[in-house]
Order: C-alpha cells, then sequence, then structure tokens
C-alpha cells in the first residue's frame, strides 16, 4: 500500500478503516457542515449589511429596512444571495484578480 497524502487522504484513510458504510456517513458529515457554515455566513452577512445600513455607512433607505413580521434584513439576504449565485459562474483566477 502506497502512502496516501493530498486531498483524497481523509477519504481514503475512512474507505480503509470502515469501508463503504464510514465512507458515506463521513461525506454525509462533510456535505452538513459545509451547508451549516455557508448559511451562517450568508446570516452573518446580511446582518453586517443591515449594521452598515444603519450606522448610515450604506444607504439606509435600502440597507436599514428589517421585516416587519419576522425581523429579518429581506434585501440584505438577496444581495447577499445574488453575490453568492454569481460566485457558482467565477472561476478562481478570476475571483482572486490575478493575471
Amino acid at each position: 500500500m502506497q502512502p496516501t497524502t493530498g486531498p483524497d487522504a481523509s477519504f481514503e484513510i475512512v474507505q480503509a478503516i470502515g469501508g463503504t458504510l464510514l465512507s458515506a456517513i463521513f461525506t454525509a458529515g462533510i456535505i452538513t457542515s459545509t451547508f451549516a457554515a455557508s448559511l451562517s455566513s450568508h446570516a452573518t452577512a446580511a446582518r453586517l449589511l443591515y449594521a452598515m445600513g444603519r450606522e448610515g455607512v450604506l444607504m439606509r433607505s435600502l440597507f436599514d429596512y428589517l421585516h416587519p413580521r419576522w425581523k429579518t434584513p429581506v434585501f440584505n439576504v438577496l444581495v447577499i444571495g445574488v453575490f453568492c449565485l454569481l460566485a457558482l459562474f467565477l472561476e478562481f483566477a478570476t475571483a482572486a484578480f490575478s493575471e
């Protein structure tokens, strides 16, 4: 058996130790944790835009709005969502502004 390095090492180790079942559980855990981290970052960025709008750093008319019933910054959530969707179409080199 050859030593494994790189990003696939953890999957190969889990596969060797626990087989297909542990590998599936490991993959589900990675997907769940990635989704949870993305969701919390999305909510945090929306609240940050709200705070900046409330303080007058950004346009108050857009970024200071809270939904009357749920008290969430609806417009800011949509703005962050659009940026996240646009990121799907960017390559890493484009996003990093490298030549």
